[in-house]
């Protein structure tokens, strides 16, 4: 029996597994594959124990906390704000002046800044 608290890093999980890198996080994405633990700034990995998991029923496998998946009306529009809120006045100083200049040279067309 593995100890469950044995960390795999990628190339090893890769190995084991078979699967190619992509293959590998479209299962994570559809639930399917156990996801990865954070074990630093900038690394990550997988817990033995729940791979062992994955190995026992690979095909019947199911993460039991999936992704939720964004949930909104087709219809719904998501304006700037509803995305990164005050970003339509970050973008102000940047838009407003290309937005005064254009049209207002009658001898030729408008030039950027």
């Amino acid at each position: 029996m593995s100890s469950p608290d044995k960390i795999l890093r990628l190339r090893e999980v890769l190995d084991r597994t078979g699967l190619s890198r992509s293959t590998l996080y479209r299962k994570i994405a559809e639930g399917t594959f156990p996801s990865q633990v954070k074990i630093g700034a900038r690394s990550a990995g997988w817990y033995l124990a729940d791979l062992d998991r994955w190995f026992a029923d690979p095909m019947g496998y199911r993460s039991e906390e999936p992704d939720p998946e964004p949930s909104w009306d087709e219809e719904e529009e998501i304006g700037v704000d509803a995305v990164m809120p005050g970003a339509a006045i970050l973008l102000l100083p940047v838009v407003l002046p290309i937005a005064l200049q254009v049209g207002t040279h009658n001898d030729g067309p408008a030039h950027p800044i």
